[in-house]
């Protein structure tokens, strides 16, 4: 994955989680906090027929219709009808699965399963979805392989991102001492995994590894908190999406408020642009640092996230919380400027929003779902709008500005700034061409490797007859 990254928000533009809880980014109100603050572009509520506590997923189209949705153990198509169950995840899994798409192959995904850790029955295990008609699932439960550890004690934390190629993904897991990376290609899964041992963790192999696993937005750093560690234990690494690797690792042990399992960091994420990390305990509540500070640094309380737990950045660039507890609770969090200074960042508690009961999880994405390519094919003399998002800050530097070259001979244009950013360009004759977007520096000039799109501009015309022709 690279820095600066084509930006699609539609396929996670519908969250299912918990016992009936649903949430549709696409359909939007507005709606007065606890503190008595209109908030707009809040998402609807939506019907769901999830049950489950934790871990789940799901996946909608380049349109935002939704495709698939999961909680690891039963899958549902875009009716929101069954189509599958008996997949080896586990409602008490942190992250019971994700879904990646199947790799030069339209409309099929693997659907990942991850059981829970004190089954002492776990693994990591695909099956294929394919979403043509009312879609299907084949392939059930086939066994993910390594040989450090017994296959059934990967457990718990699952994520995923693009490979370096653009073609193929990643997926991942962290094993108390190990992490592992499968490479998957057009072939499918590899027999082995990329595995890099993690120095000095507290962690014991046989131990199963709760919490959540994240890439950070530039795909360059993988973040694991296990509440299974002694103290608690949150791991950081520089991530190679050319080799599956981990290098440069950190081992932080957090934990407040008294030596227990639930006082130690369980959920966490990214804000958009990088530069701060949300972590929250199993339940509540919310803590935040900075990421230059992760090294070195301790997370501070989120000021009015008392209540907050679990969360998970929203297409629309908010991070989103729910009020993680021992029982279905129905308090919808959002924060709208997580990439703000920690005494700047502001949080809309919304008591009893949500139409069901939330308690630990919210959906896993794959990284790269919040830099899919957009469309690749269209007409020309059509106005077509384009949207890139850059991290805030690359290896270190600020991003001052992106640079467009549409690849038709038309004047570059500079657009000022990161975060998403959305361009109109107009082709003027029909072809391929490669739109080339790099991010910039006001000192040190180009800030990694640039991000380009292929698309093919079709001159569309319309038959009207044998001997006439309309071209529009």
């Amino acid at each position: 994955m690279s820095s600066c990254v084509l930006f699609a928000q539609k396929e996670a533009a519908h969250w299912f989680f918990g016992q009936g809880c649903g949430l549709n980014f696409l359909d939007t109100h507005t709606v007065t906090d606890a503190n008595g603050i209109s908030v707009a572009g809040v998402p609807k509520n939506e019907s769901s027929p999830l049950n489950t506590n934790e871990g789940c997923f799901s996946l909608s189209d380049k349109d935002g219709n939704i495709i698939v949705f999961s909680d690891g153990m039963r899958v549902y198509n875009k009716n929101k009808q069954l189509i599958a169950s008996g997949l080896n995840g586990h409602t008490s899994s942190a992250q019971s699965g994700i879904l990646i798409p199947y790799p030069e192959t339209p409309g099929k995904y693997f659907i990942i399963s991850n059981r829970q850790s004190n089954t002492n029955s776990g693994g990591l295990f695909y099956s294929i979805f394919d979403s043509a008609g009312n879609g299907s699932v084949t392939n059930i439960n086939t066994p993910i392989t390594q040989s450090n550890v017994s296959s059934s004690r990967l457990y718990e934390n699952v994520t995923s991102v693009k490979h370096a190629n653009g073609n193929d993904f990643w997926l991942l897991n962290r094993t108390a001492g190990y992490f592992f990376a499968w490479h998957i290609t057009k072939t499918g899964f590899p027999s082995s995994p990329t595995v890099t041992t993690i120095p000095g963790t507290a962690s014991t192999t046989g131990v199963g590894s709760q919490g959540y696993m994240k890439m950070s937005p530039d795909g360059k750093m993988v973040c694991h908190t296990s509440i299974d560690g002694p103290n608690g234990e949150v791991m950081f690494a520089d991530f190679n999406n050319q080799t599956g690797g981990i290098s440069n690792i950190k081992l932080r042990n957090w934990q407040f408020g008294g030596n227990d399992w639930q006082n130690r960091f369980y959920s966490l994420e990214f804000s958009p642009q990088g530069k701060n990390l949300f972590l929250s305990f199993l339940n509540t509540p919310l803590y935040v640092i900075p990421t230059n500070q992760i090294a070195t640094g301790t997370p501070q309380l989120v000021a009015g996230a008392s209540q907050v737990g679990t969360v998970q950045t929203g297409p629309d660039g908010r991070i989103y919380g729910i009020q993680s507890s021992n029982s279905p609770t129905k308090l919808l969090a959002i924060i709208p400027n997580p990439d703000d200074d920690i005494s700047q960042l502001k949080v809309h508690i919304f008591n009893n929003y949500l139409s069901g009961g939330a308690i630990w999880g919210l959906p896993t994405f794959v990284a790269s779902f919040f830099s899919l390519e957009g469309d690749k094919s269209f007409c020309m003399k059509t106005s077509k709008d384009f949207t890139v998002f850059t991290s805030g800050n690359i290896g270190g530097t600020t991003v001052a500005y992106t640079q467009w070259n549409w690849g038709d001979g038309s004047a570059e244009e500079k657009v000022m700034g990161s975060g998403q950013q959305i361009k109109s360009h107009t082709y003027k004759r029909s072809g391929k061409f490669t739109i080339t977007v790099s991010a910039h520096s006001n000192t040190d000039g180009l800030l990694g490797s640039p991000q380009t799109m292929e698309v093919k501009v079709a001159s569309c015309i319309m038959p009207v007859n044998h001997n006439i022709s309309v071209v529009y």
